[in-house]
């Protein structure tokens, strides 16, 4: 996932300074090719909008006493 993220940006610096209509989706077929993802999702994910670190997940709250703790 690392790595795929990293060849990510590094596409996407590409992309977004590719001036042609011609040249984006030989980028995107390029990536498609090399990382079997969806274009679409490629797509999405390609936005310099977007952040490409994983998103941390959200823990639940804890419900046990003190008294189980210390066991």
């Amino acid at each position: 996932m690392y790595s795929r993220n990293q060849y990510l940006k590094v596409l996407r610096e590409r992309y977004l300074k590719a001036s042609t209509r011609k040249e984006k989706p030989q980028l995107l077929d390029e990536y498609c090719g090399n990382t079997d993802q969806a274009r679409k999702y490629v797509i999405r994910k390609i936005q310099p909008r977007v952040d490409l670190r994983p998103m941390q997940r959200k823990r639940r709250p804890e419900v046990y006493d003190g008294r189980l703790k210390q066991l």
